[in-house]
């Protein structure tokens, strides 16, 4: 994981090759075998390829960001330019290692075919293939060398909702653009010249993916940045911690659909009418806010999620001004 998402490509076929000859023999190990096999494929594929490369020009640039209605919530919605071809982008900060799109969009873009059966997981689980462009631009920003797991669709038929795009940017370029201040009112992400003090505690962390610290009340809470998810939700971890709260204040149980690759996932939530977080000093308030309600295994030992939440855009939109950056890991409400 460490070589994917730093771009060692080179390094990654060295390891995965260690790790392949200390797997034990029998069916015990077919699982990590299998994933081992697939994550050799994408190595020994970019192996020959250089990193992601961001190139902008002098000033504070300033990418226009379409917060599009979707499914009840909001995407964050960028243009991506290749030659006269345009595509509209998901801003997703829950997308690790790549981008994701389409095989229409791969095809409309002239993106090219470097490895065939990549194991991807969202929802379920599915197969991709890798792709390759060496260069696009998202406004004035010029991105070279980027890498796409491709999918016939990226949400199942029984899950699209009107508006959904064919295509996602991913943490493997978000955190190449550095800071990011998105202005919401005037619908745009700024990439300022000079950047911004970092604050001396930062509140963002790296597990795989990008985790943000935040307070509810007195209590630390830790939640998945992602904003490829149109709302925030939290989970039966974060129920169990507020049980009480949550039956107080909170809705009826009640069944809830959530889609994302190679899935649908339905659950029991409750809904709280308001929750107000508290982020680096500043305050926001979210409303209508899914809980999970606890599930349990097949021999009925309870499972209990390892985080209290995911983060949508919902999130960022409470503010009118937010700054992150996910090289030197803070998020931060301006205004």
């Amino acid at each position: 994981i460490n070589c994917l998402a730093s771009e060692n490509y080179k390094a990654g076929v060295g390891v995965v090759q260690l790790l392949h000859a200390l797997l034990p023999d029998g069916e015990a190990a077919d699982e990590n075998r299998r994933n081992l096999e697939s994550m050799s494929r994408w190595f020994a594929a970019l192996s020959s390829k250089e990193a992601v490369v961001v190139e902008r020009p002098k000033g504070d640039v300033v990418i226009p960001v379409e917060v599009r209605d979707l499914g009840g919530g909001e995407h964050l919605v960028v243009d991506v330019k290749v030659g006269d071809k345009t595509e509209a982008f998901i801003f997703d900060t829950g997308c690790g290692n790549s981008n994701f799109i389409s095989t229409a969009v791969a095809e409309r873009m002239g993106v090219e075919i470097v490895a065939e059966d990549i194991i991807v997981r969202g929802k379920g689980e599915g197969y991709a293939k890798l792709g390759y462009l060496p260069q696009m631009k998202i406004g004035d920003v010029t991105i070279y060398n980027a890498t796409f797991c491709v999918v016939d669709n990226i949400m199942p038929e029984n899950a699209e909702v009107e508006g959904m795009c064919e295509a996602v940017l991913g943490t493997h370029i978000i955190r190449k653009l550095g800071e990011i201040r998105f202005e919401r009112e005037q619908s745009r992400f700024v990439l300022p010249e000079q950047e911004s003090a970092a604050p001396e505690q930062r509140n963002l962390f790296f597990d795989s993916n990008y985790y943000i610290w935040c307070n509810d009340t007195d209590q630390r809470i830790v939640m998945h940045l992602d904003t490829g998810n149109n709302r925030t939700c939290l989970s039966s971890k974060y129920f169990e911690r507020f049980r009480e709260r949550v039956e107080k204040e909170g809705s009826p149980v009640e069944r809830s659909r959530s889609g994302g690759f190679g899935g649908v996932e339905w659950c029991d939530v409750r809904f709280m009418p308001k929750i107000e977080f508290e982020v680096g000093g500043q305050k926001l308030q979210l409303k209508n806010v899914s809980v999970n309600m606890p599930t349990h295994y097949e021999d009925g030992s309870p499972y209990i999620e390892q985080y209290d939440g995911v983060v949508g855009v919902d999130f960022l939109t409470a503010s009118k001004v937010v700054t992150f950056d996910l090289n030197r890991m803070f998020y931060r409400i301006d205004k």
